[in-house]
This record gives structure tokens, sequence and C-alpha cells, in this order.
């Protein structure tokens, strides 16, 4: 059996983008009835008015992924395809887009989100 190591962490969430992002609210942890109320931006939040809905404020996959290439793919794809791209550069095995330490037979990605559409959900659970 292989010897497996985490050598990379690639966070998309409500508490930030990317790995320094994600430890700092790790150590300056806050409730979500404590922040500020903002506007729902990913969808209508309008049929749930009394629901507190935690979201990735501001992403923007161009930013990360350039402007091609991800007009089909729906938000949670776009949330994952980031997170995977932050986590192998944090890993140092890809820069600019090229595997730079390791070839790709010899990186594997793990994924987890906790919601999305159930379209989205489904389809990762099957693939």
């Amino acid at each position: 059996m292989t010897a497996l190591a985490i050598t990379g962490l690639g966070v998309v969430s409500t508490v930030g983008i990317g790995h320094a992002a994600f430890v700092e609210a790790l150590r300056s942890p806050c409730l979500l009835a404590d922040l500020p109320e903002y506007p729902v931006e990913s969808f209508d939040a309008t049929r749930c008015p009394s629901a507190r809905v935690a979201e990735v404020r501001g992403f923007d996959p161009k930013r990360y992924l350039g402007d091609k290439g991800h007009r089909s793919l729906d938000r949670l794809t776009k949330l994952l395809v980031v997170a995977s791209k932050l986590a192998l550069e944090d890993a140092g095995i890809k820069k600019d887009g090229a595997f730079v330490a390791l070839s790709p037979e010899r990186v594997g990605l793990f994924a987890s989100n906790a919601y999305g559409s159930l379209e989205a959900v489904a389809e990762l659970d099957r693939v």
C-alpha cells in the first residue's frame, strides 16, 4: 500500500477563499448569528425570508480560472474547480496551470461540500 499525504488545502467557503482565510477563520471563530446580514446574491431567497444564508460572497470564478471555459458550469462546480486549483497550488504541485512537482497520475484530490443543488450533488456522487 502506498502512503498518502495531504499536502495542500483549497478552500472556498463562507469564511473566505484560500488556505490563509480558512486558517484565520479557525483562529477567530464567530457565530453566523453574530455576522451582519447581507442580501443573498447567488439565488432568489425571497421564498425563505426567515432563513439565514451563509454563501461565498463576492465569488468570481474568472479571478481564478480566467474568462473562458466555465460559462456552462453551475455555481457548485465552479466552487469545486476553484477549490481544487487552490489545493494544487497550495501543495506546490501546480503553478501557472502546469504540473511542476508531480505527474498528474500521482495526484489525487478529495472534495467535500455541504450544500448545492440536488442535481449537482447527485452528479458529484455519480462521478
